[in-house]
């Protein structure tokens, strides 16, 4: 398993019991005797686990996590429960001192796990962003995977070769939106503006800024215009009302 090749950080005796899978209530002991119930780091995976072993066979053998919470049901019991095991691990202590010694140690090794686990995912963090960056076309960060394994310089062609067929549906796409737009200043805009929006041409994003602000002064104006039209009409429309009033009147004497 590997552990047996590591030295215990911290270890103590006690009798071994494990839930009953089929009550989820009685306790089954898994050790005729106290055994040795001891915490190990493993450097290969930064972990720490709690490993009892009864003879050759591993009675316990469970990694921490912060999740994990040790309570105390007694004074010279305690238990855990691990969802990797599926089982609820307990520990039969031959006195309170060596029980509370071992939740001590427990609540800093599994302090320690969390702190492991932030510096993991910061790490894993690091070393992603910079890769997903150069994905989309941006520059290269130093902490690229890449640099990291020396293959800057087997790689800088690869990325050149791929850059370079993204630009063409850029180059392809620009002549076709101008043969679109051009079309616009004549039919929309005053003639004052063709000098000034020809100017822009070549410059897309500034001329198609500019196309829009003159369409809306444009399209306010006609709002304006046909406001105006409007009320000119209803205001000559009341005057022939008035009209036929006082000619009504004046046929009436």
């Amino acid at each position: 398993m590997g552990y047996s090749q590591e030295q215990p950080i911290f270890s103590t005796r006690a009798h071994v019991f494990q839930i009953d899978p089929n009550t989820k209530k009685n306790w089954v002991p898994t050790s005729k005797h106290a055994v040795t119930v001891s915490y190990f780091y493993d450097s290969t995976r930064n972990v720490y686990r709690i490993i009892s072993l009864d003879g050759s066979k591993a009675i316990i053998n469970s990694t921490i996590t912060p999740n994990m919470t040790f309570t105390k049901t007694s004074q010279k019991f305690g238990q855990w429960a691990d969802s990797r095991a599926n089982t609820v691990y307990g520990l039969g202590f031959s006195s309170e001192h060596h029980l509370s010694k071992f939740a001590e140690k427990f609540q800093e090794f599994k302090e320690a796990a969390r702190l492991a686990k932030e510096k993991s995912q910061e790490k894993m963090e690091l070393t992603s962003t910079p890769s997903q960056e150069s994905a989309g076309g941006d520059l290269q960060s130093p902490l690229t995977p890449e640099s990291i394994n020396g293959t800057d310089d087997e790689r800088t062609p690869d990325v050149t070769q791929n850059s370079e067929p993204r630009a063409e549906p850029t180059q392809n796409a620009l002549p076709f939106s101008h043969r679109v737009v051009k079309k616009w200043p004549v039919l929309f805009l005053p003639l004052p503006t063709l000098p000034l929006l020809y100017y822009f041409e070549s410059k897309s994003q500034t001329y198609n800024f500019i196309h829009k602000y003159f369409l809306k002064l444009l399209l306010s104006f006609l709002k304006n215009l046909f406001t105006k039209v409007v009320q000119l009409f209803i205001f000559y429309l009341s005057s022939i009302t008035d009209y036929l009033k006082l000619f009504t009147i004046f046929f009436d004497f």
